[in-house]
């Protein structure tokens, strides 16, 4: 299966975040994504057919240890729609707190949770 060459030049944005062989490996992932019904990484590589090439853990890899940064993908995307949106761009956030728990969590901090805490006890997740 292939993309839409419009979507291909599409990501060849992104490839100037990423090496040449995690680049590789994201548009077979999003090959695979935009023709698969579930989000589920291993979903993804079955739906790209042919063109993922590689062991199923290479693709994982692009996830956990790939060296790529979230915050500069993030950038490249907004550059890339930025000719598509006007002179003022409105944003959303959600500060919903996340509960996880466990010792090995990723970025996490102590923050009041104002839903869960009470006048005489407050609760920190």
């Amino acid at each position: 299966m292939a993309l839409v060459p419009g979507f291909e030049r599409f990501l060849q944005g992104l490839g100037t975040v990423t090496t040449a062989p995690t680049f590789a490996s994201l548009v077979t992932i999003v090959t695979g994504w935009v023709f698969s019904g579930r989000g589920t990484v291993t979903r993804m590589i079955l739906a790209a057919g042919p063109s993922a090439t590689k062991h199923f853990s290479s693709y994982h890899r692009v996830f956990s240890t790939a060296r790529w940064s979230i915050d500069a993908l993030g950038w490249a995307v907004f550059e890339m729609a930025k000719p598509l949106l006007g002179d003022i761009v409105m944003l959303g956030l959600d500060d919903t707190l996340a509960r996880k728990r466990g010792l090995k969590i990723f970025g996490t901090g102590m923050h009041h949770d104002p839903l869960s805490s009470t006048r005489s006890l407050a609760f920190l997740r």
